[in-house]
């Protein structure tokens, strides 16, 4: 039997922010929904299947208005200011492949400016 190891990209994405949750008595610790969307915007992109990359779009256009609702844009922010210049291009470039132009102007221009901006 032949066993390769395969490296899995960006998943440190989903470590630098993270939210712990009870769940009876077990306490999870899972990616913040910031580290989340801004991971799955980074690989979506990867997925073979049309029909996967089509309900990772859902999903990331679900969990950024929850972030704008819950008012976390600041938490956005931080997990992004954390990822790697390059990752963080074809970040931008993916928010606006799919519509999501505002929140990548957004970093954008936080990024720019060097501090957190109001939305």
């Amino acid at each position: 039997m032949k066993i390769n190891a395969q490296p899995l990209r960006f998943l440190e994405i989903l470590q630098l922010k993270t939210i712990n949750v009870k769940v009876k008595d077990f306490e999870l610790t899972l990616p913040h929904p910031s580290s989340f969307v801004l991971h799955k915007t980074i690989v979506y992109k990867r997925r073979p299947k049309k029909d996967k990359r089509t309900r990772d779009i859902e999903q990331i256009i679900r969990v950024l208005n929850l972030i704008q609702k819950q008012n976390e844009l600041d938490s956005l922010v931080e997990v992004y200011s954390q990822i790697h210049k390059k990752w963080q291009g074809k970040i931008l470039l993916n928010l606006k492949e799919i519509d999501q132009v505002e929140i990548a102007e957004f970093l954008e221009k936080d990024q720019e400016e060097g501090g957190w901006l109001d939305f």
